[in-house]
């Protein structure tokens, strides 16, 4: 399901998409990056690199290292 076309700073824009991935995610399960952008109508390479970016957030959290 594309999500619907927003405006605003690239952080806002960031999180939506952060946002949509996770809930993607949660409600289909494992998926690939290449379905995800497809299923969210994003570019491949931007669902890689926010992807690449919340599991480094994840490895500095477990590791107590703040983002």
């Amino acid at each position: 399901m594309p999500t619907p076309s927003v405006t605003g700073d690239s952080r806002h824009i960031r999180r939506l998409n952060q946002e949509a991935i996770l809930q993607e995610v949660r409600r289909s399960g494992p998926v690939s990056r290449i379905l995800l952008a497809r299923r969210l109508g994003l570019n491949p390479s931007t669902v890689n690199r926010l992807v690449e970016q919340m599991a480094e957030t994840k490895r500095r959290i477990a590791h107590g290292i703040r983002c």
